[in-house]
C-alpha cells in the first residue's frame, strides 16, 4: 500500500523501525515521548525550510521586477525612426505627359497607433511645384501613389500624413510634367517633419530625412539667332521707320559720321542702337569708335589739349569700346559722341 500523497516526503522505515513499529500502537493512540516527538518531526522541518526558502525566492524575484514601477518609473517605448527614399532618383523629364517617381516613407520599428507626421516640398528645388505656379506652369506635383489627384497641401507646402499602426512602409508620388522647353536641369526636393502629433518616440531620421529628385532636360539647345540692329545718328529719337536707315549688324559694319567742330565748350551728337522688335529680356551688344580723331576717355570738365572727343554711354565717359544694351521692352539704346571744341 502506497503512503498518502502528505507522508511521501518522508524517508522510509528501516526494517528494524518497520518490525518494531508493527507491535506497539500507531502515533496517534498514544502519547509521545519527547525523543519520539524530535525523531518523527525532523524529516517535515527540512522540507518545510525548502519550501520556505522557494517562496522567499520568488518573492524577491516579484520586488525586482516592480520596482520601477514603485518607483513612479515607466519603461521607455523602443525608438522609432521616419525616413524617405525615391526610386528612381532622376530621369528625363520627356516632352509631353507625365511619369511618376516612387516616394517610399519608412517607420523602423513599426509603431501600434497611427503615426502622424508631415511631408513636405522644401524650398530649396529648382523645379516648380504645382502649389508655387497658380496650378498652371508646373515641372512636379505631390500625388497619390500612382495616380493623378493632387495631396492637399498646406501654406508650407506640406501634407499632413499617416502610417497606419503595425505598418513600417507607405508611399506616395511625384507626377513629372514633360514639356519641348529647354532649359537646365531642376531638382525636387521632399522633407519629413514632425507633427504636432507625432509621438515622441518617433524622430526624423538624420541621414535620410529629406530626398532630392533630378529632372533632367532632354531638349537641345536651340540654335543662336541673329538679332538685326541699327546704328542710326540723329540728333533727337528716331521714328520708328528711321532704323531701316544705314545699319550695322552682326557683320560688324561701320558708319561714319562727320561734325563741324566749333571754337569752344562742346556739342552732344547722339545715335542710336535699334531692333526690329521688342524683347522681354534686355538684348546686348558691344559698340566702338575709331577714326583719325583723338578720343578722350577721362570725365573731366578739361579735356587735355588735343584731345577732339568723348564717348558717352549712361552718362559716363567710357573707353574705345564699351558693352551695353538695349533695355527689355525697348526698341532702342542712346549713346554719345560729345565734341570737344577748341579754337585750332
Amino acid at each position: 500500500m502506497s503512503a498518502p500523497a502528505w507522508d511521501r516526503s518522508r524517508p522510509p522505515a528501516s526494517p528494524s523501525e518497520s518490525s518494531a513499529s508493527a507491535g506497539r500502537p500507531s502515533a496517534s493512540r498514544r502519547p509521545a515521548s519527547s525523543s519520539d516527538s524530535l525523531d518523527s518531526s525532523a524529516p517535515r522541518t527540512s522540507a518545510g525550510v525548502r519550501h520556505a526558502a522557494r517562496r522567499l525566492q520568488l518573492g524577491l524575484l516579484s520586488a525586482l521586477l516592480c520596482l520601477p514601477l514603485f518607483a513612479g518609473l515607466a519603461i521607455p517605448a523602443a525608438a522609432q525612426t521616419l525616413s524617405v527614399s525615391l526610386s528612381p532618383t532622376s530621369g528625363n523629364e520627356g516632352d509631353s505627359g507625365s511619369q511618376f517617381v516612387d516616394v517610399d516613407i519608412a517607420l523602423s520599428p513599426a509603431h501600434t497607433a497611427n503615426t502622424r507626421f508631415l511631408l513636405c516640398i522644401k524650398n530649396t528645388g529648382t523645379a516648380t511645384f504645382r502649389n508655387d505656379s497658380g496650378f498652371s506652369a508646373k515641372d512636379f506635383d505631390l500625388t497619390h501613389r500612382n495616380m493623378n489627384t493632387g495631396l492637399t497641401v498646406d501654406g508650407s507646402n506640406c501634407h499632413t500624413y499617416n502610417i497606419a499602426g503595425g505598418s513600417t512602409t507607405s508611399g506616395v508620388s511625384l507626377r513629372i510634367f514633360g514639356d519641348t522647353s529647354h532649359e537646365s536641369d531642376e531638382t525636387a526636393v521632399v522633407e519629413l517633419r514632425r507633427h504636432a502629433q507625432t509621438p515622441s518616440a518617433v524622430s526624423i531620421s538624420s541621414s535620410q530625412g529629406s530626398a532630392t529628385y533630378t529632372i533632367r532636360n532632354d531638349e537641345a539647345a536651340p540654335a543662336p539667332r541673329t538679332e538685326p540692329i541699327s546704328l542710326i545718328w540723329t540728333e533727337s529719337i528716331p521714328p520708328r521707320p528711321a532704323y531701316t536707315g544705314v545699319g550695322v549688324g552682326p557683320s560688324g559694319r561701320e558708319v561714319a559720321k562727320q561734325v563741324k567742330e566749333g571754337d569752344g565748350g562742346t556739342r552732344d551728337v547722339h545715335f542710336y542702337v535699334r531692333t526690329e522688335r521688342l524683347h522681354s529680356s534686355k538684348l546686348p551688344f558691344r559698340v566702338c569708335v575709331s577714326g583719325d580723331a583723338t578720343q578722350s576717355t577721362t570725365n573731366s570738365p578739361q579735356p587735355e589739349a588735343g584731345d577732339d572727343y568723348q564717348l558717352v554711354v549712361d552718362n559716363a565717359v567710357q573707353g574705345r569700346c564699351v558693352d551695353t544694351s538695349i533695355p527689355a521692352n525697348m526698341r532702342y539704346k542712346r549713346m554719345t559722341i560729345r565734341i570737344l571744341n577748341d579754337d585750332r
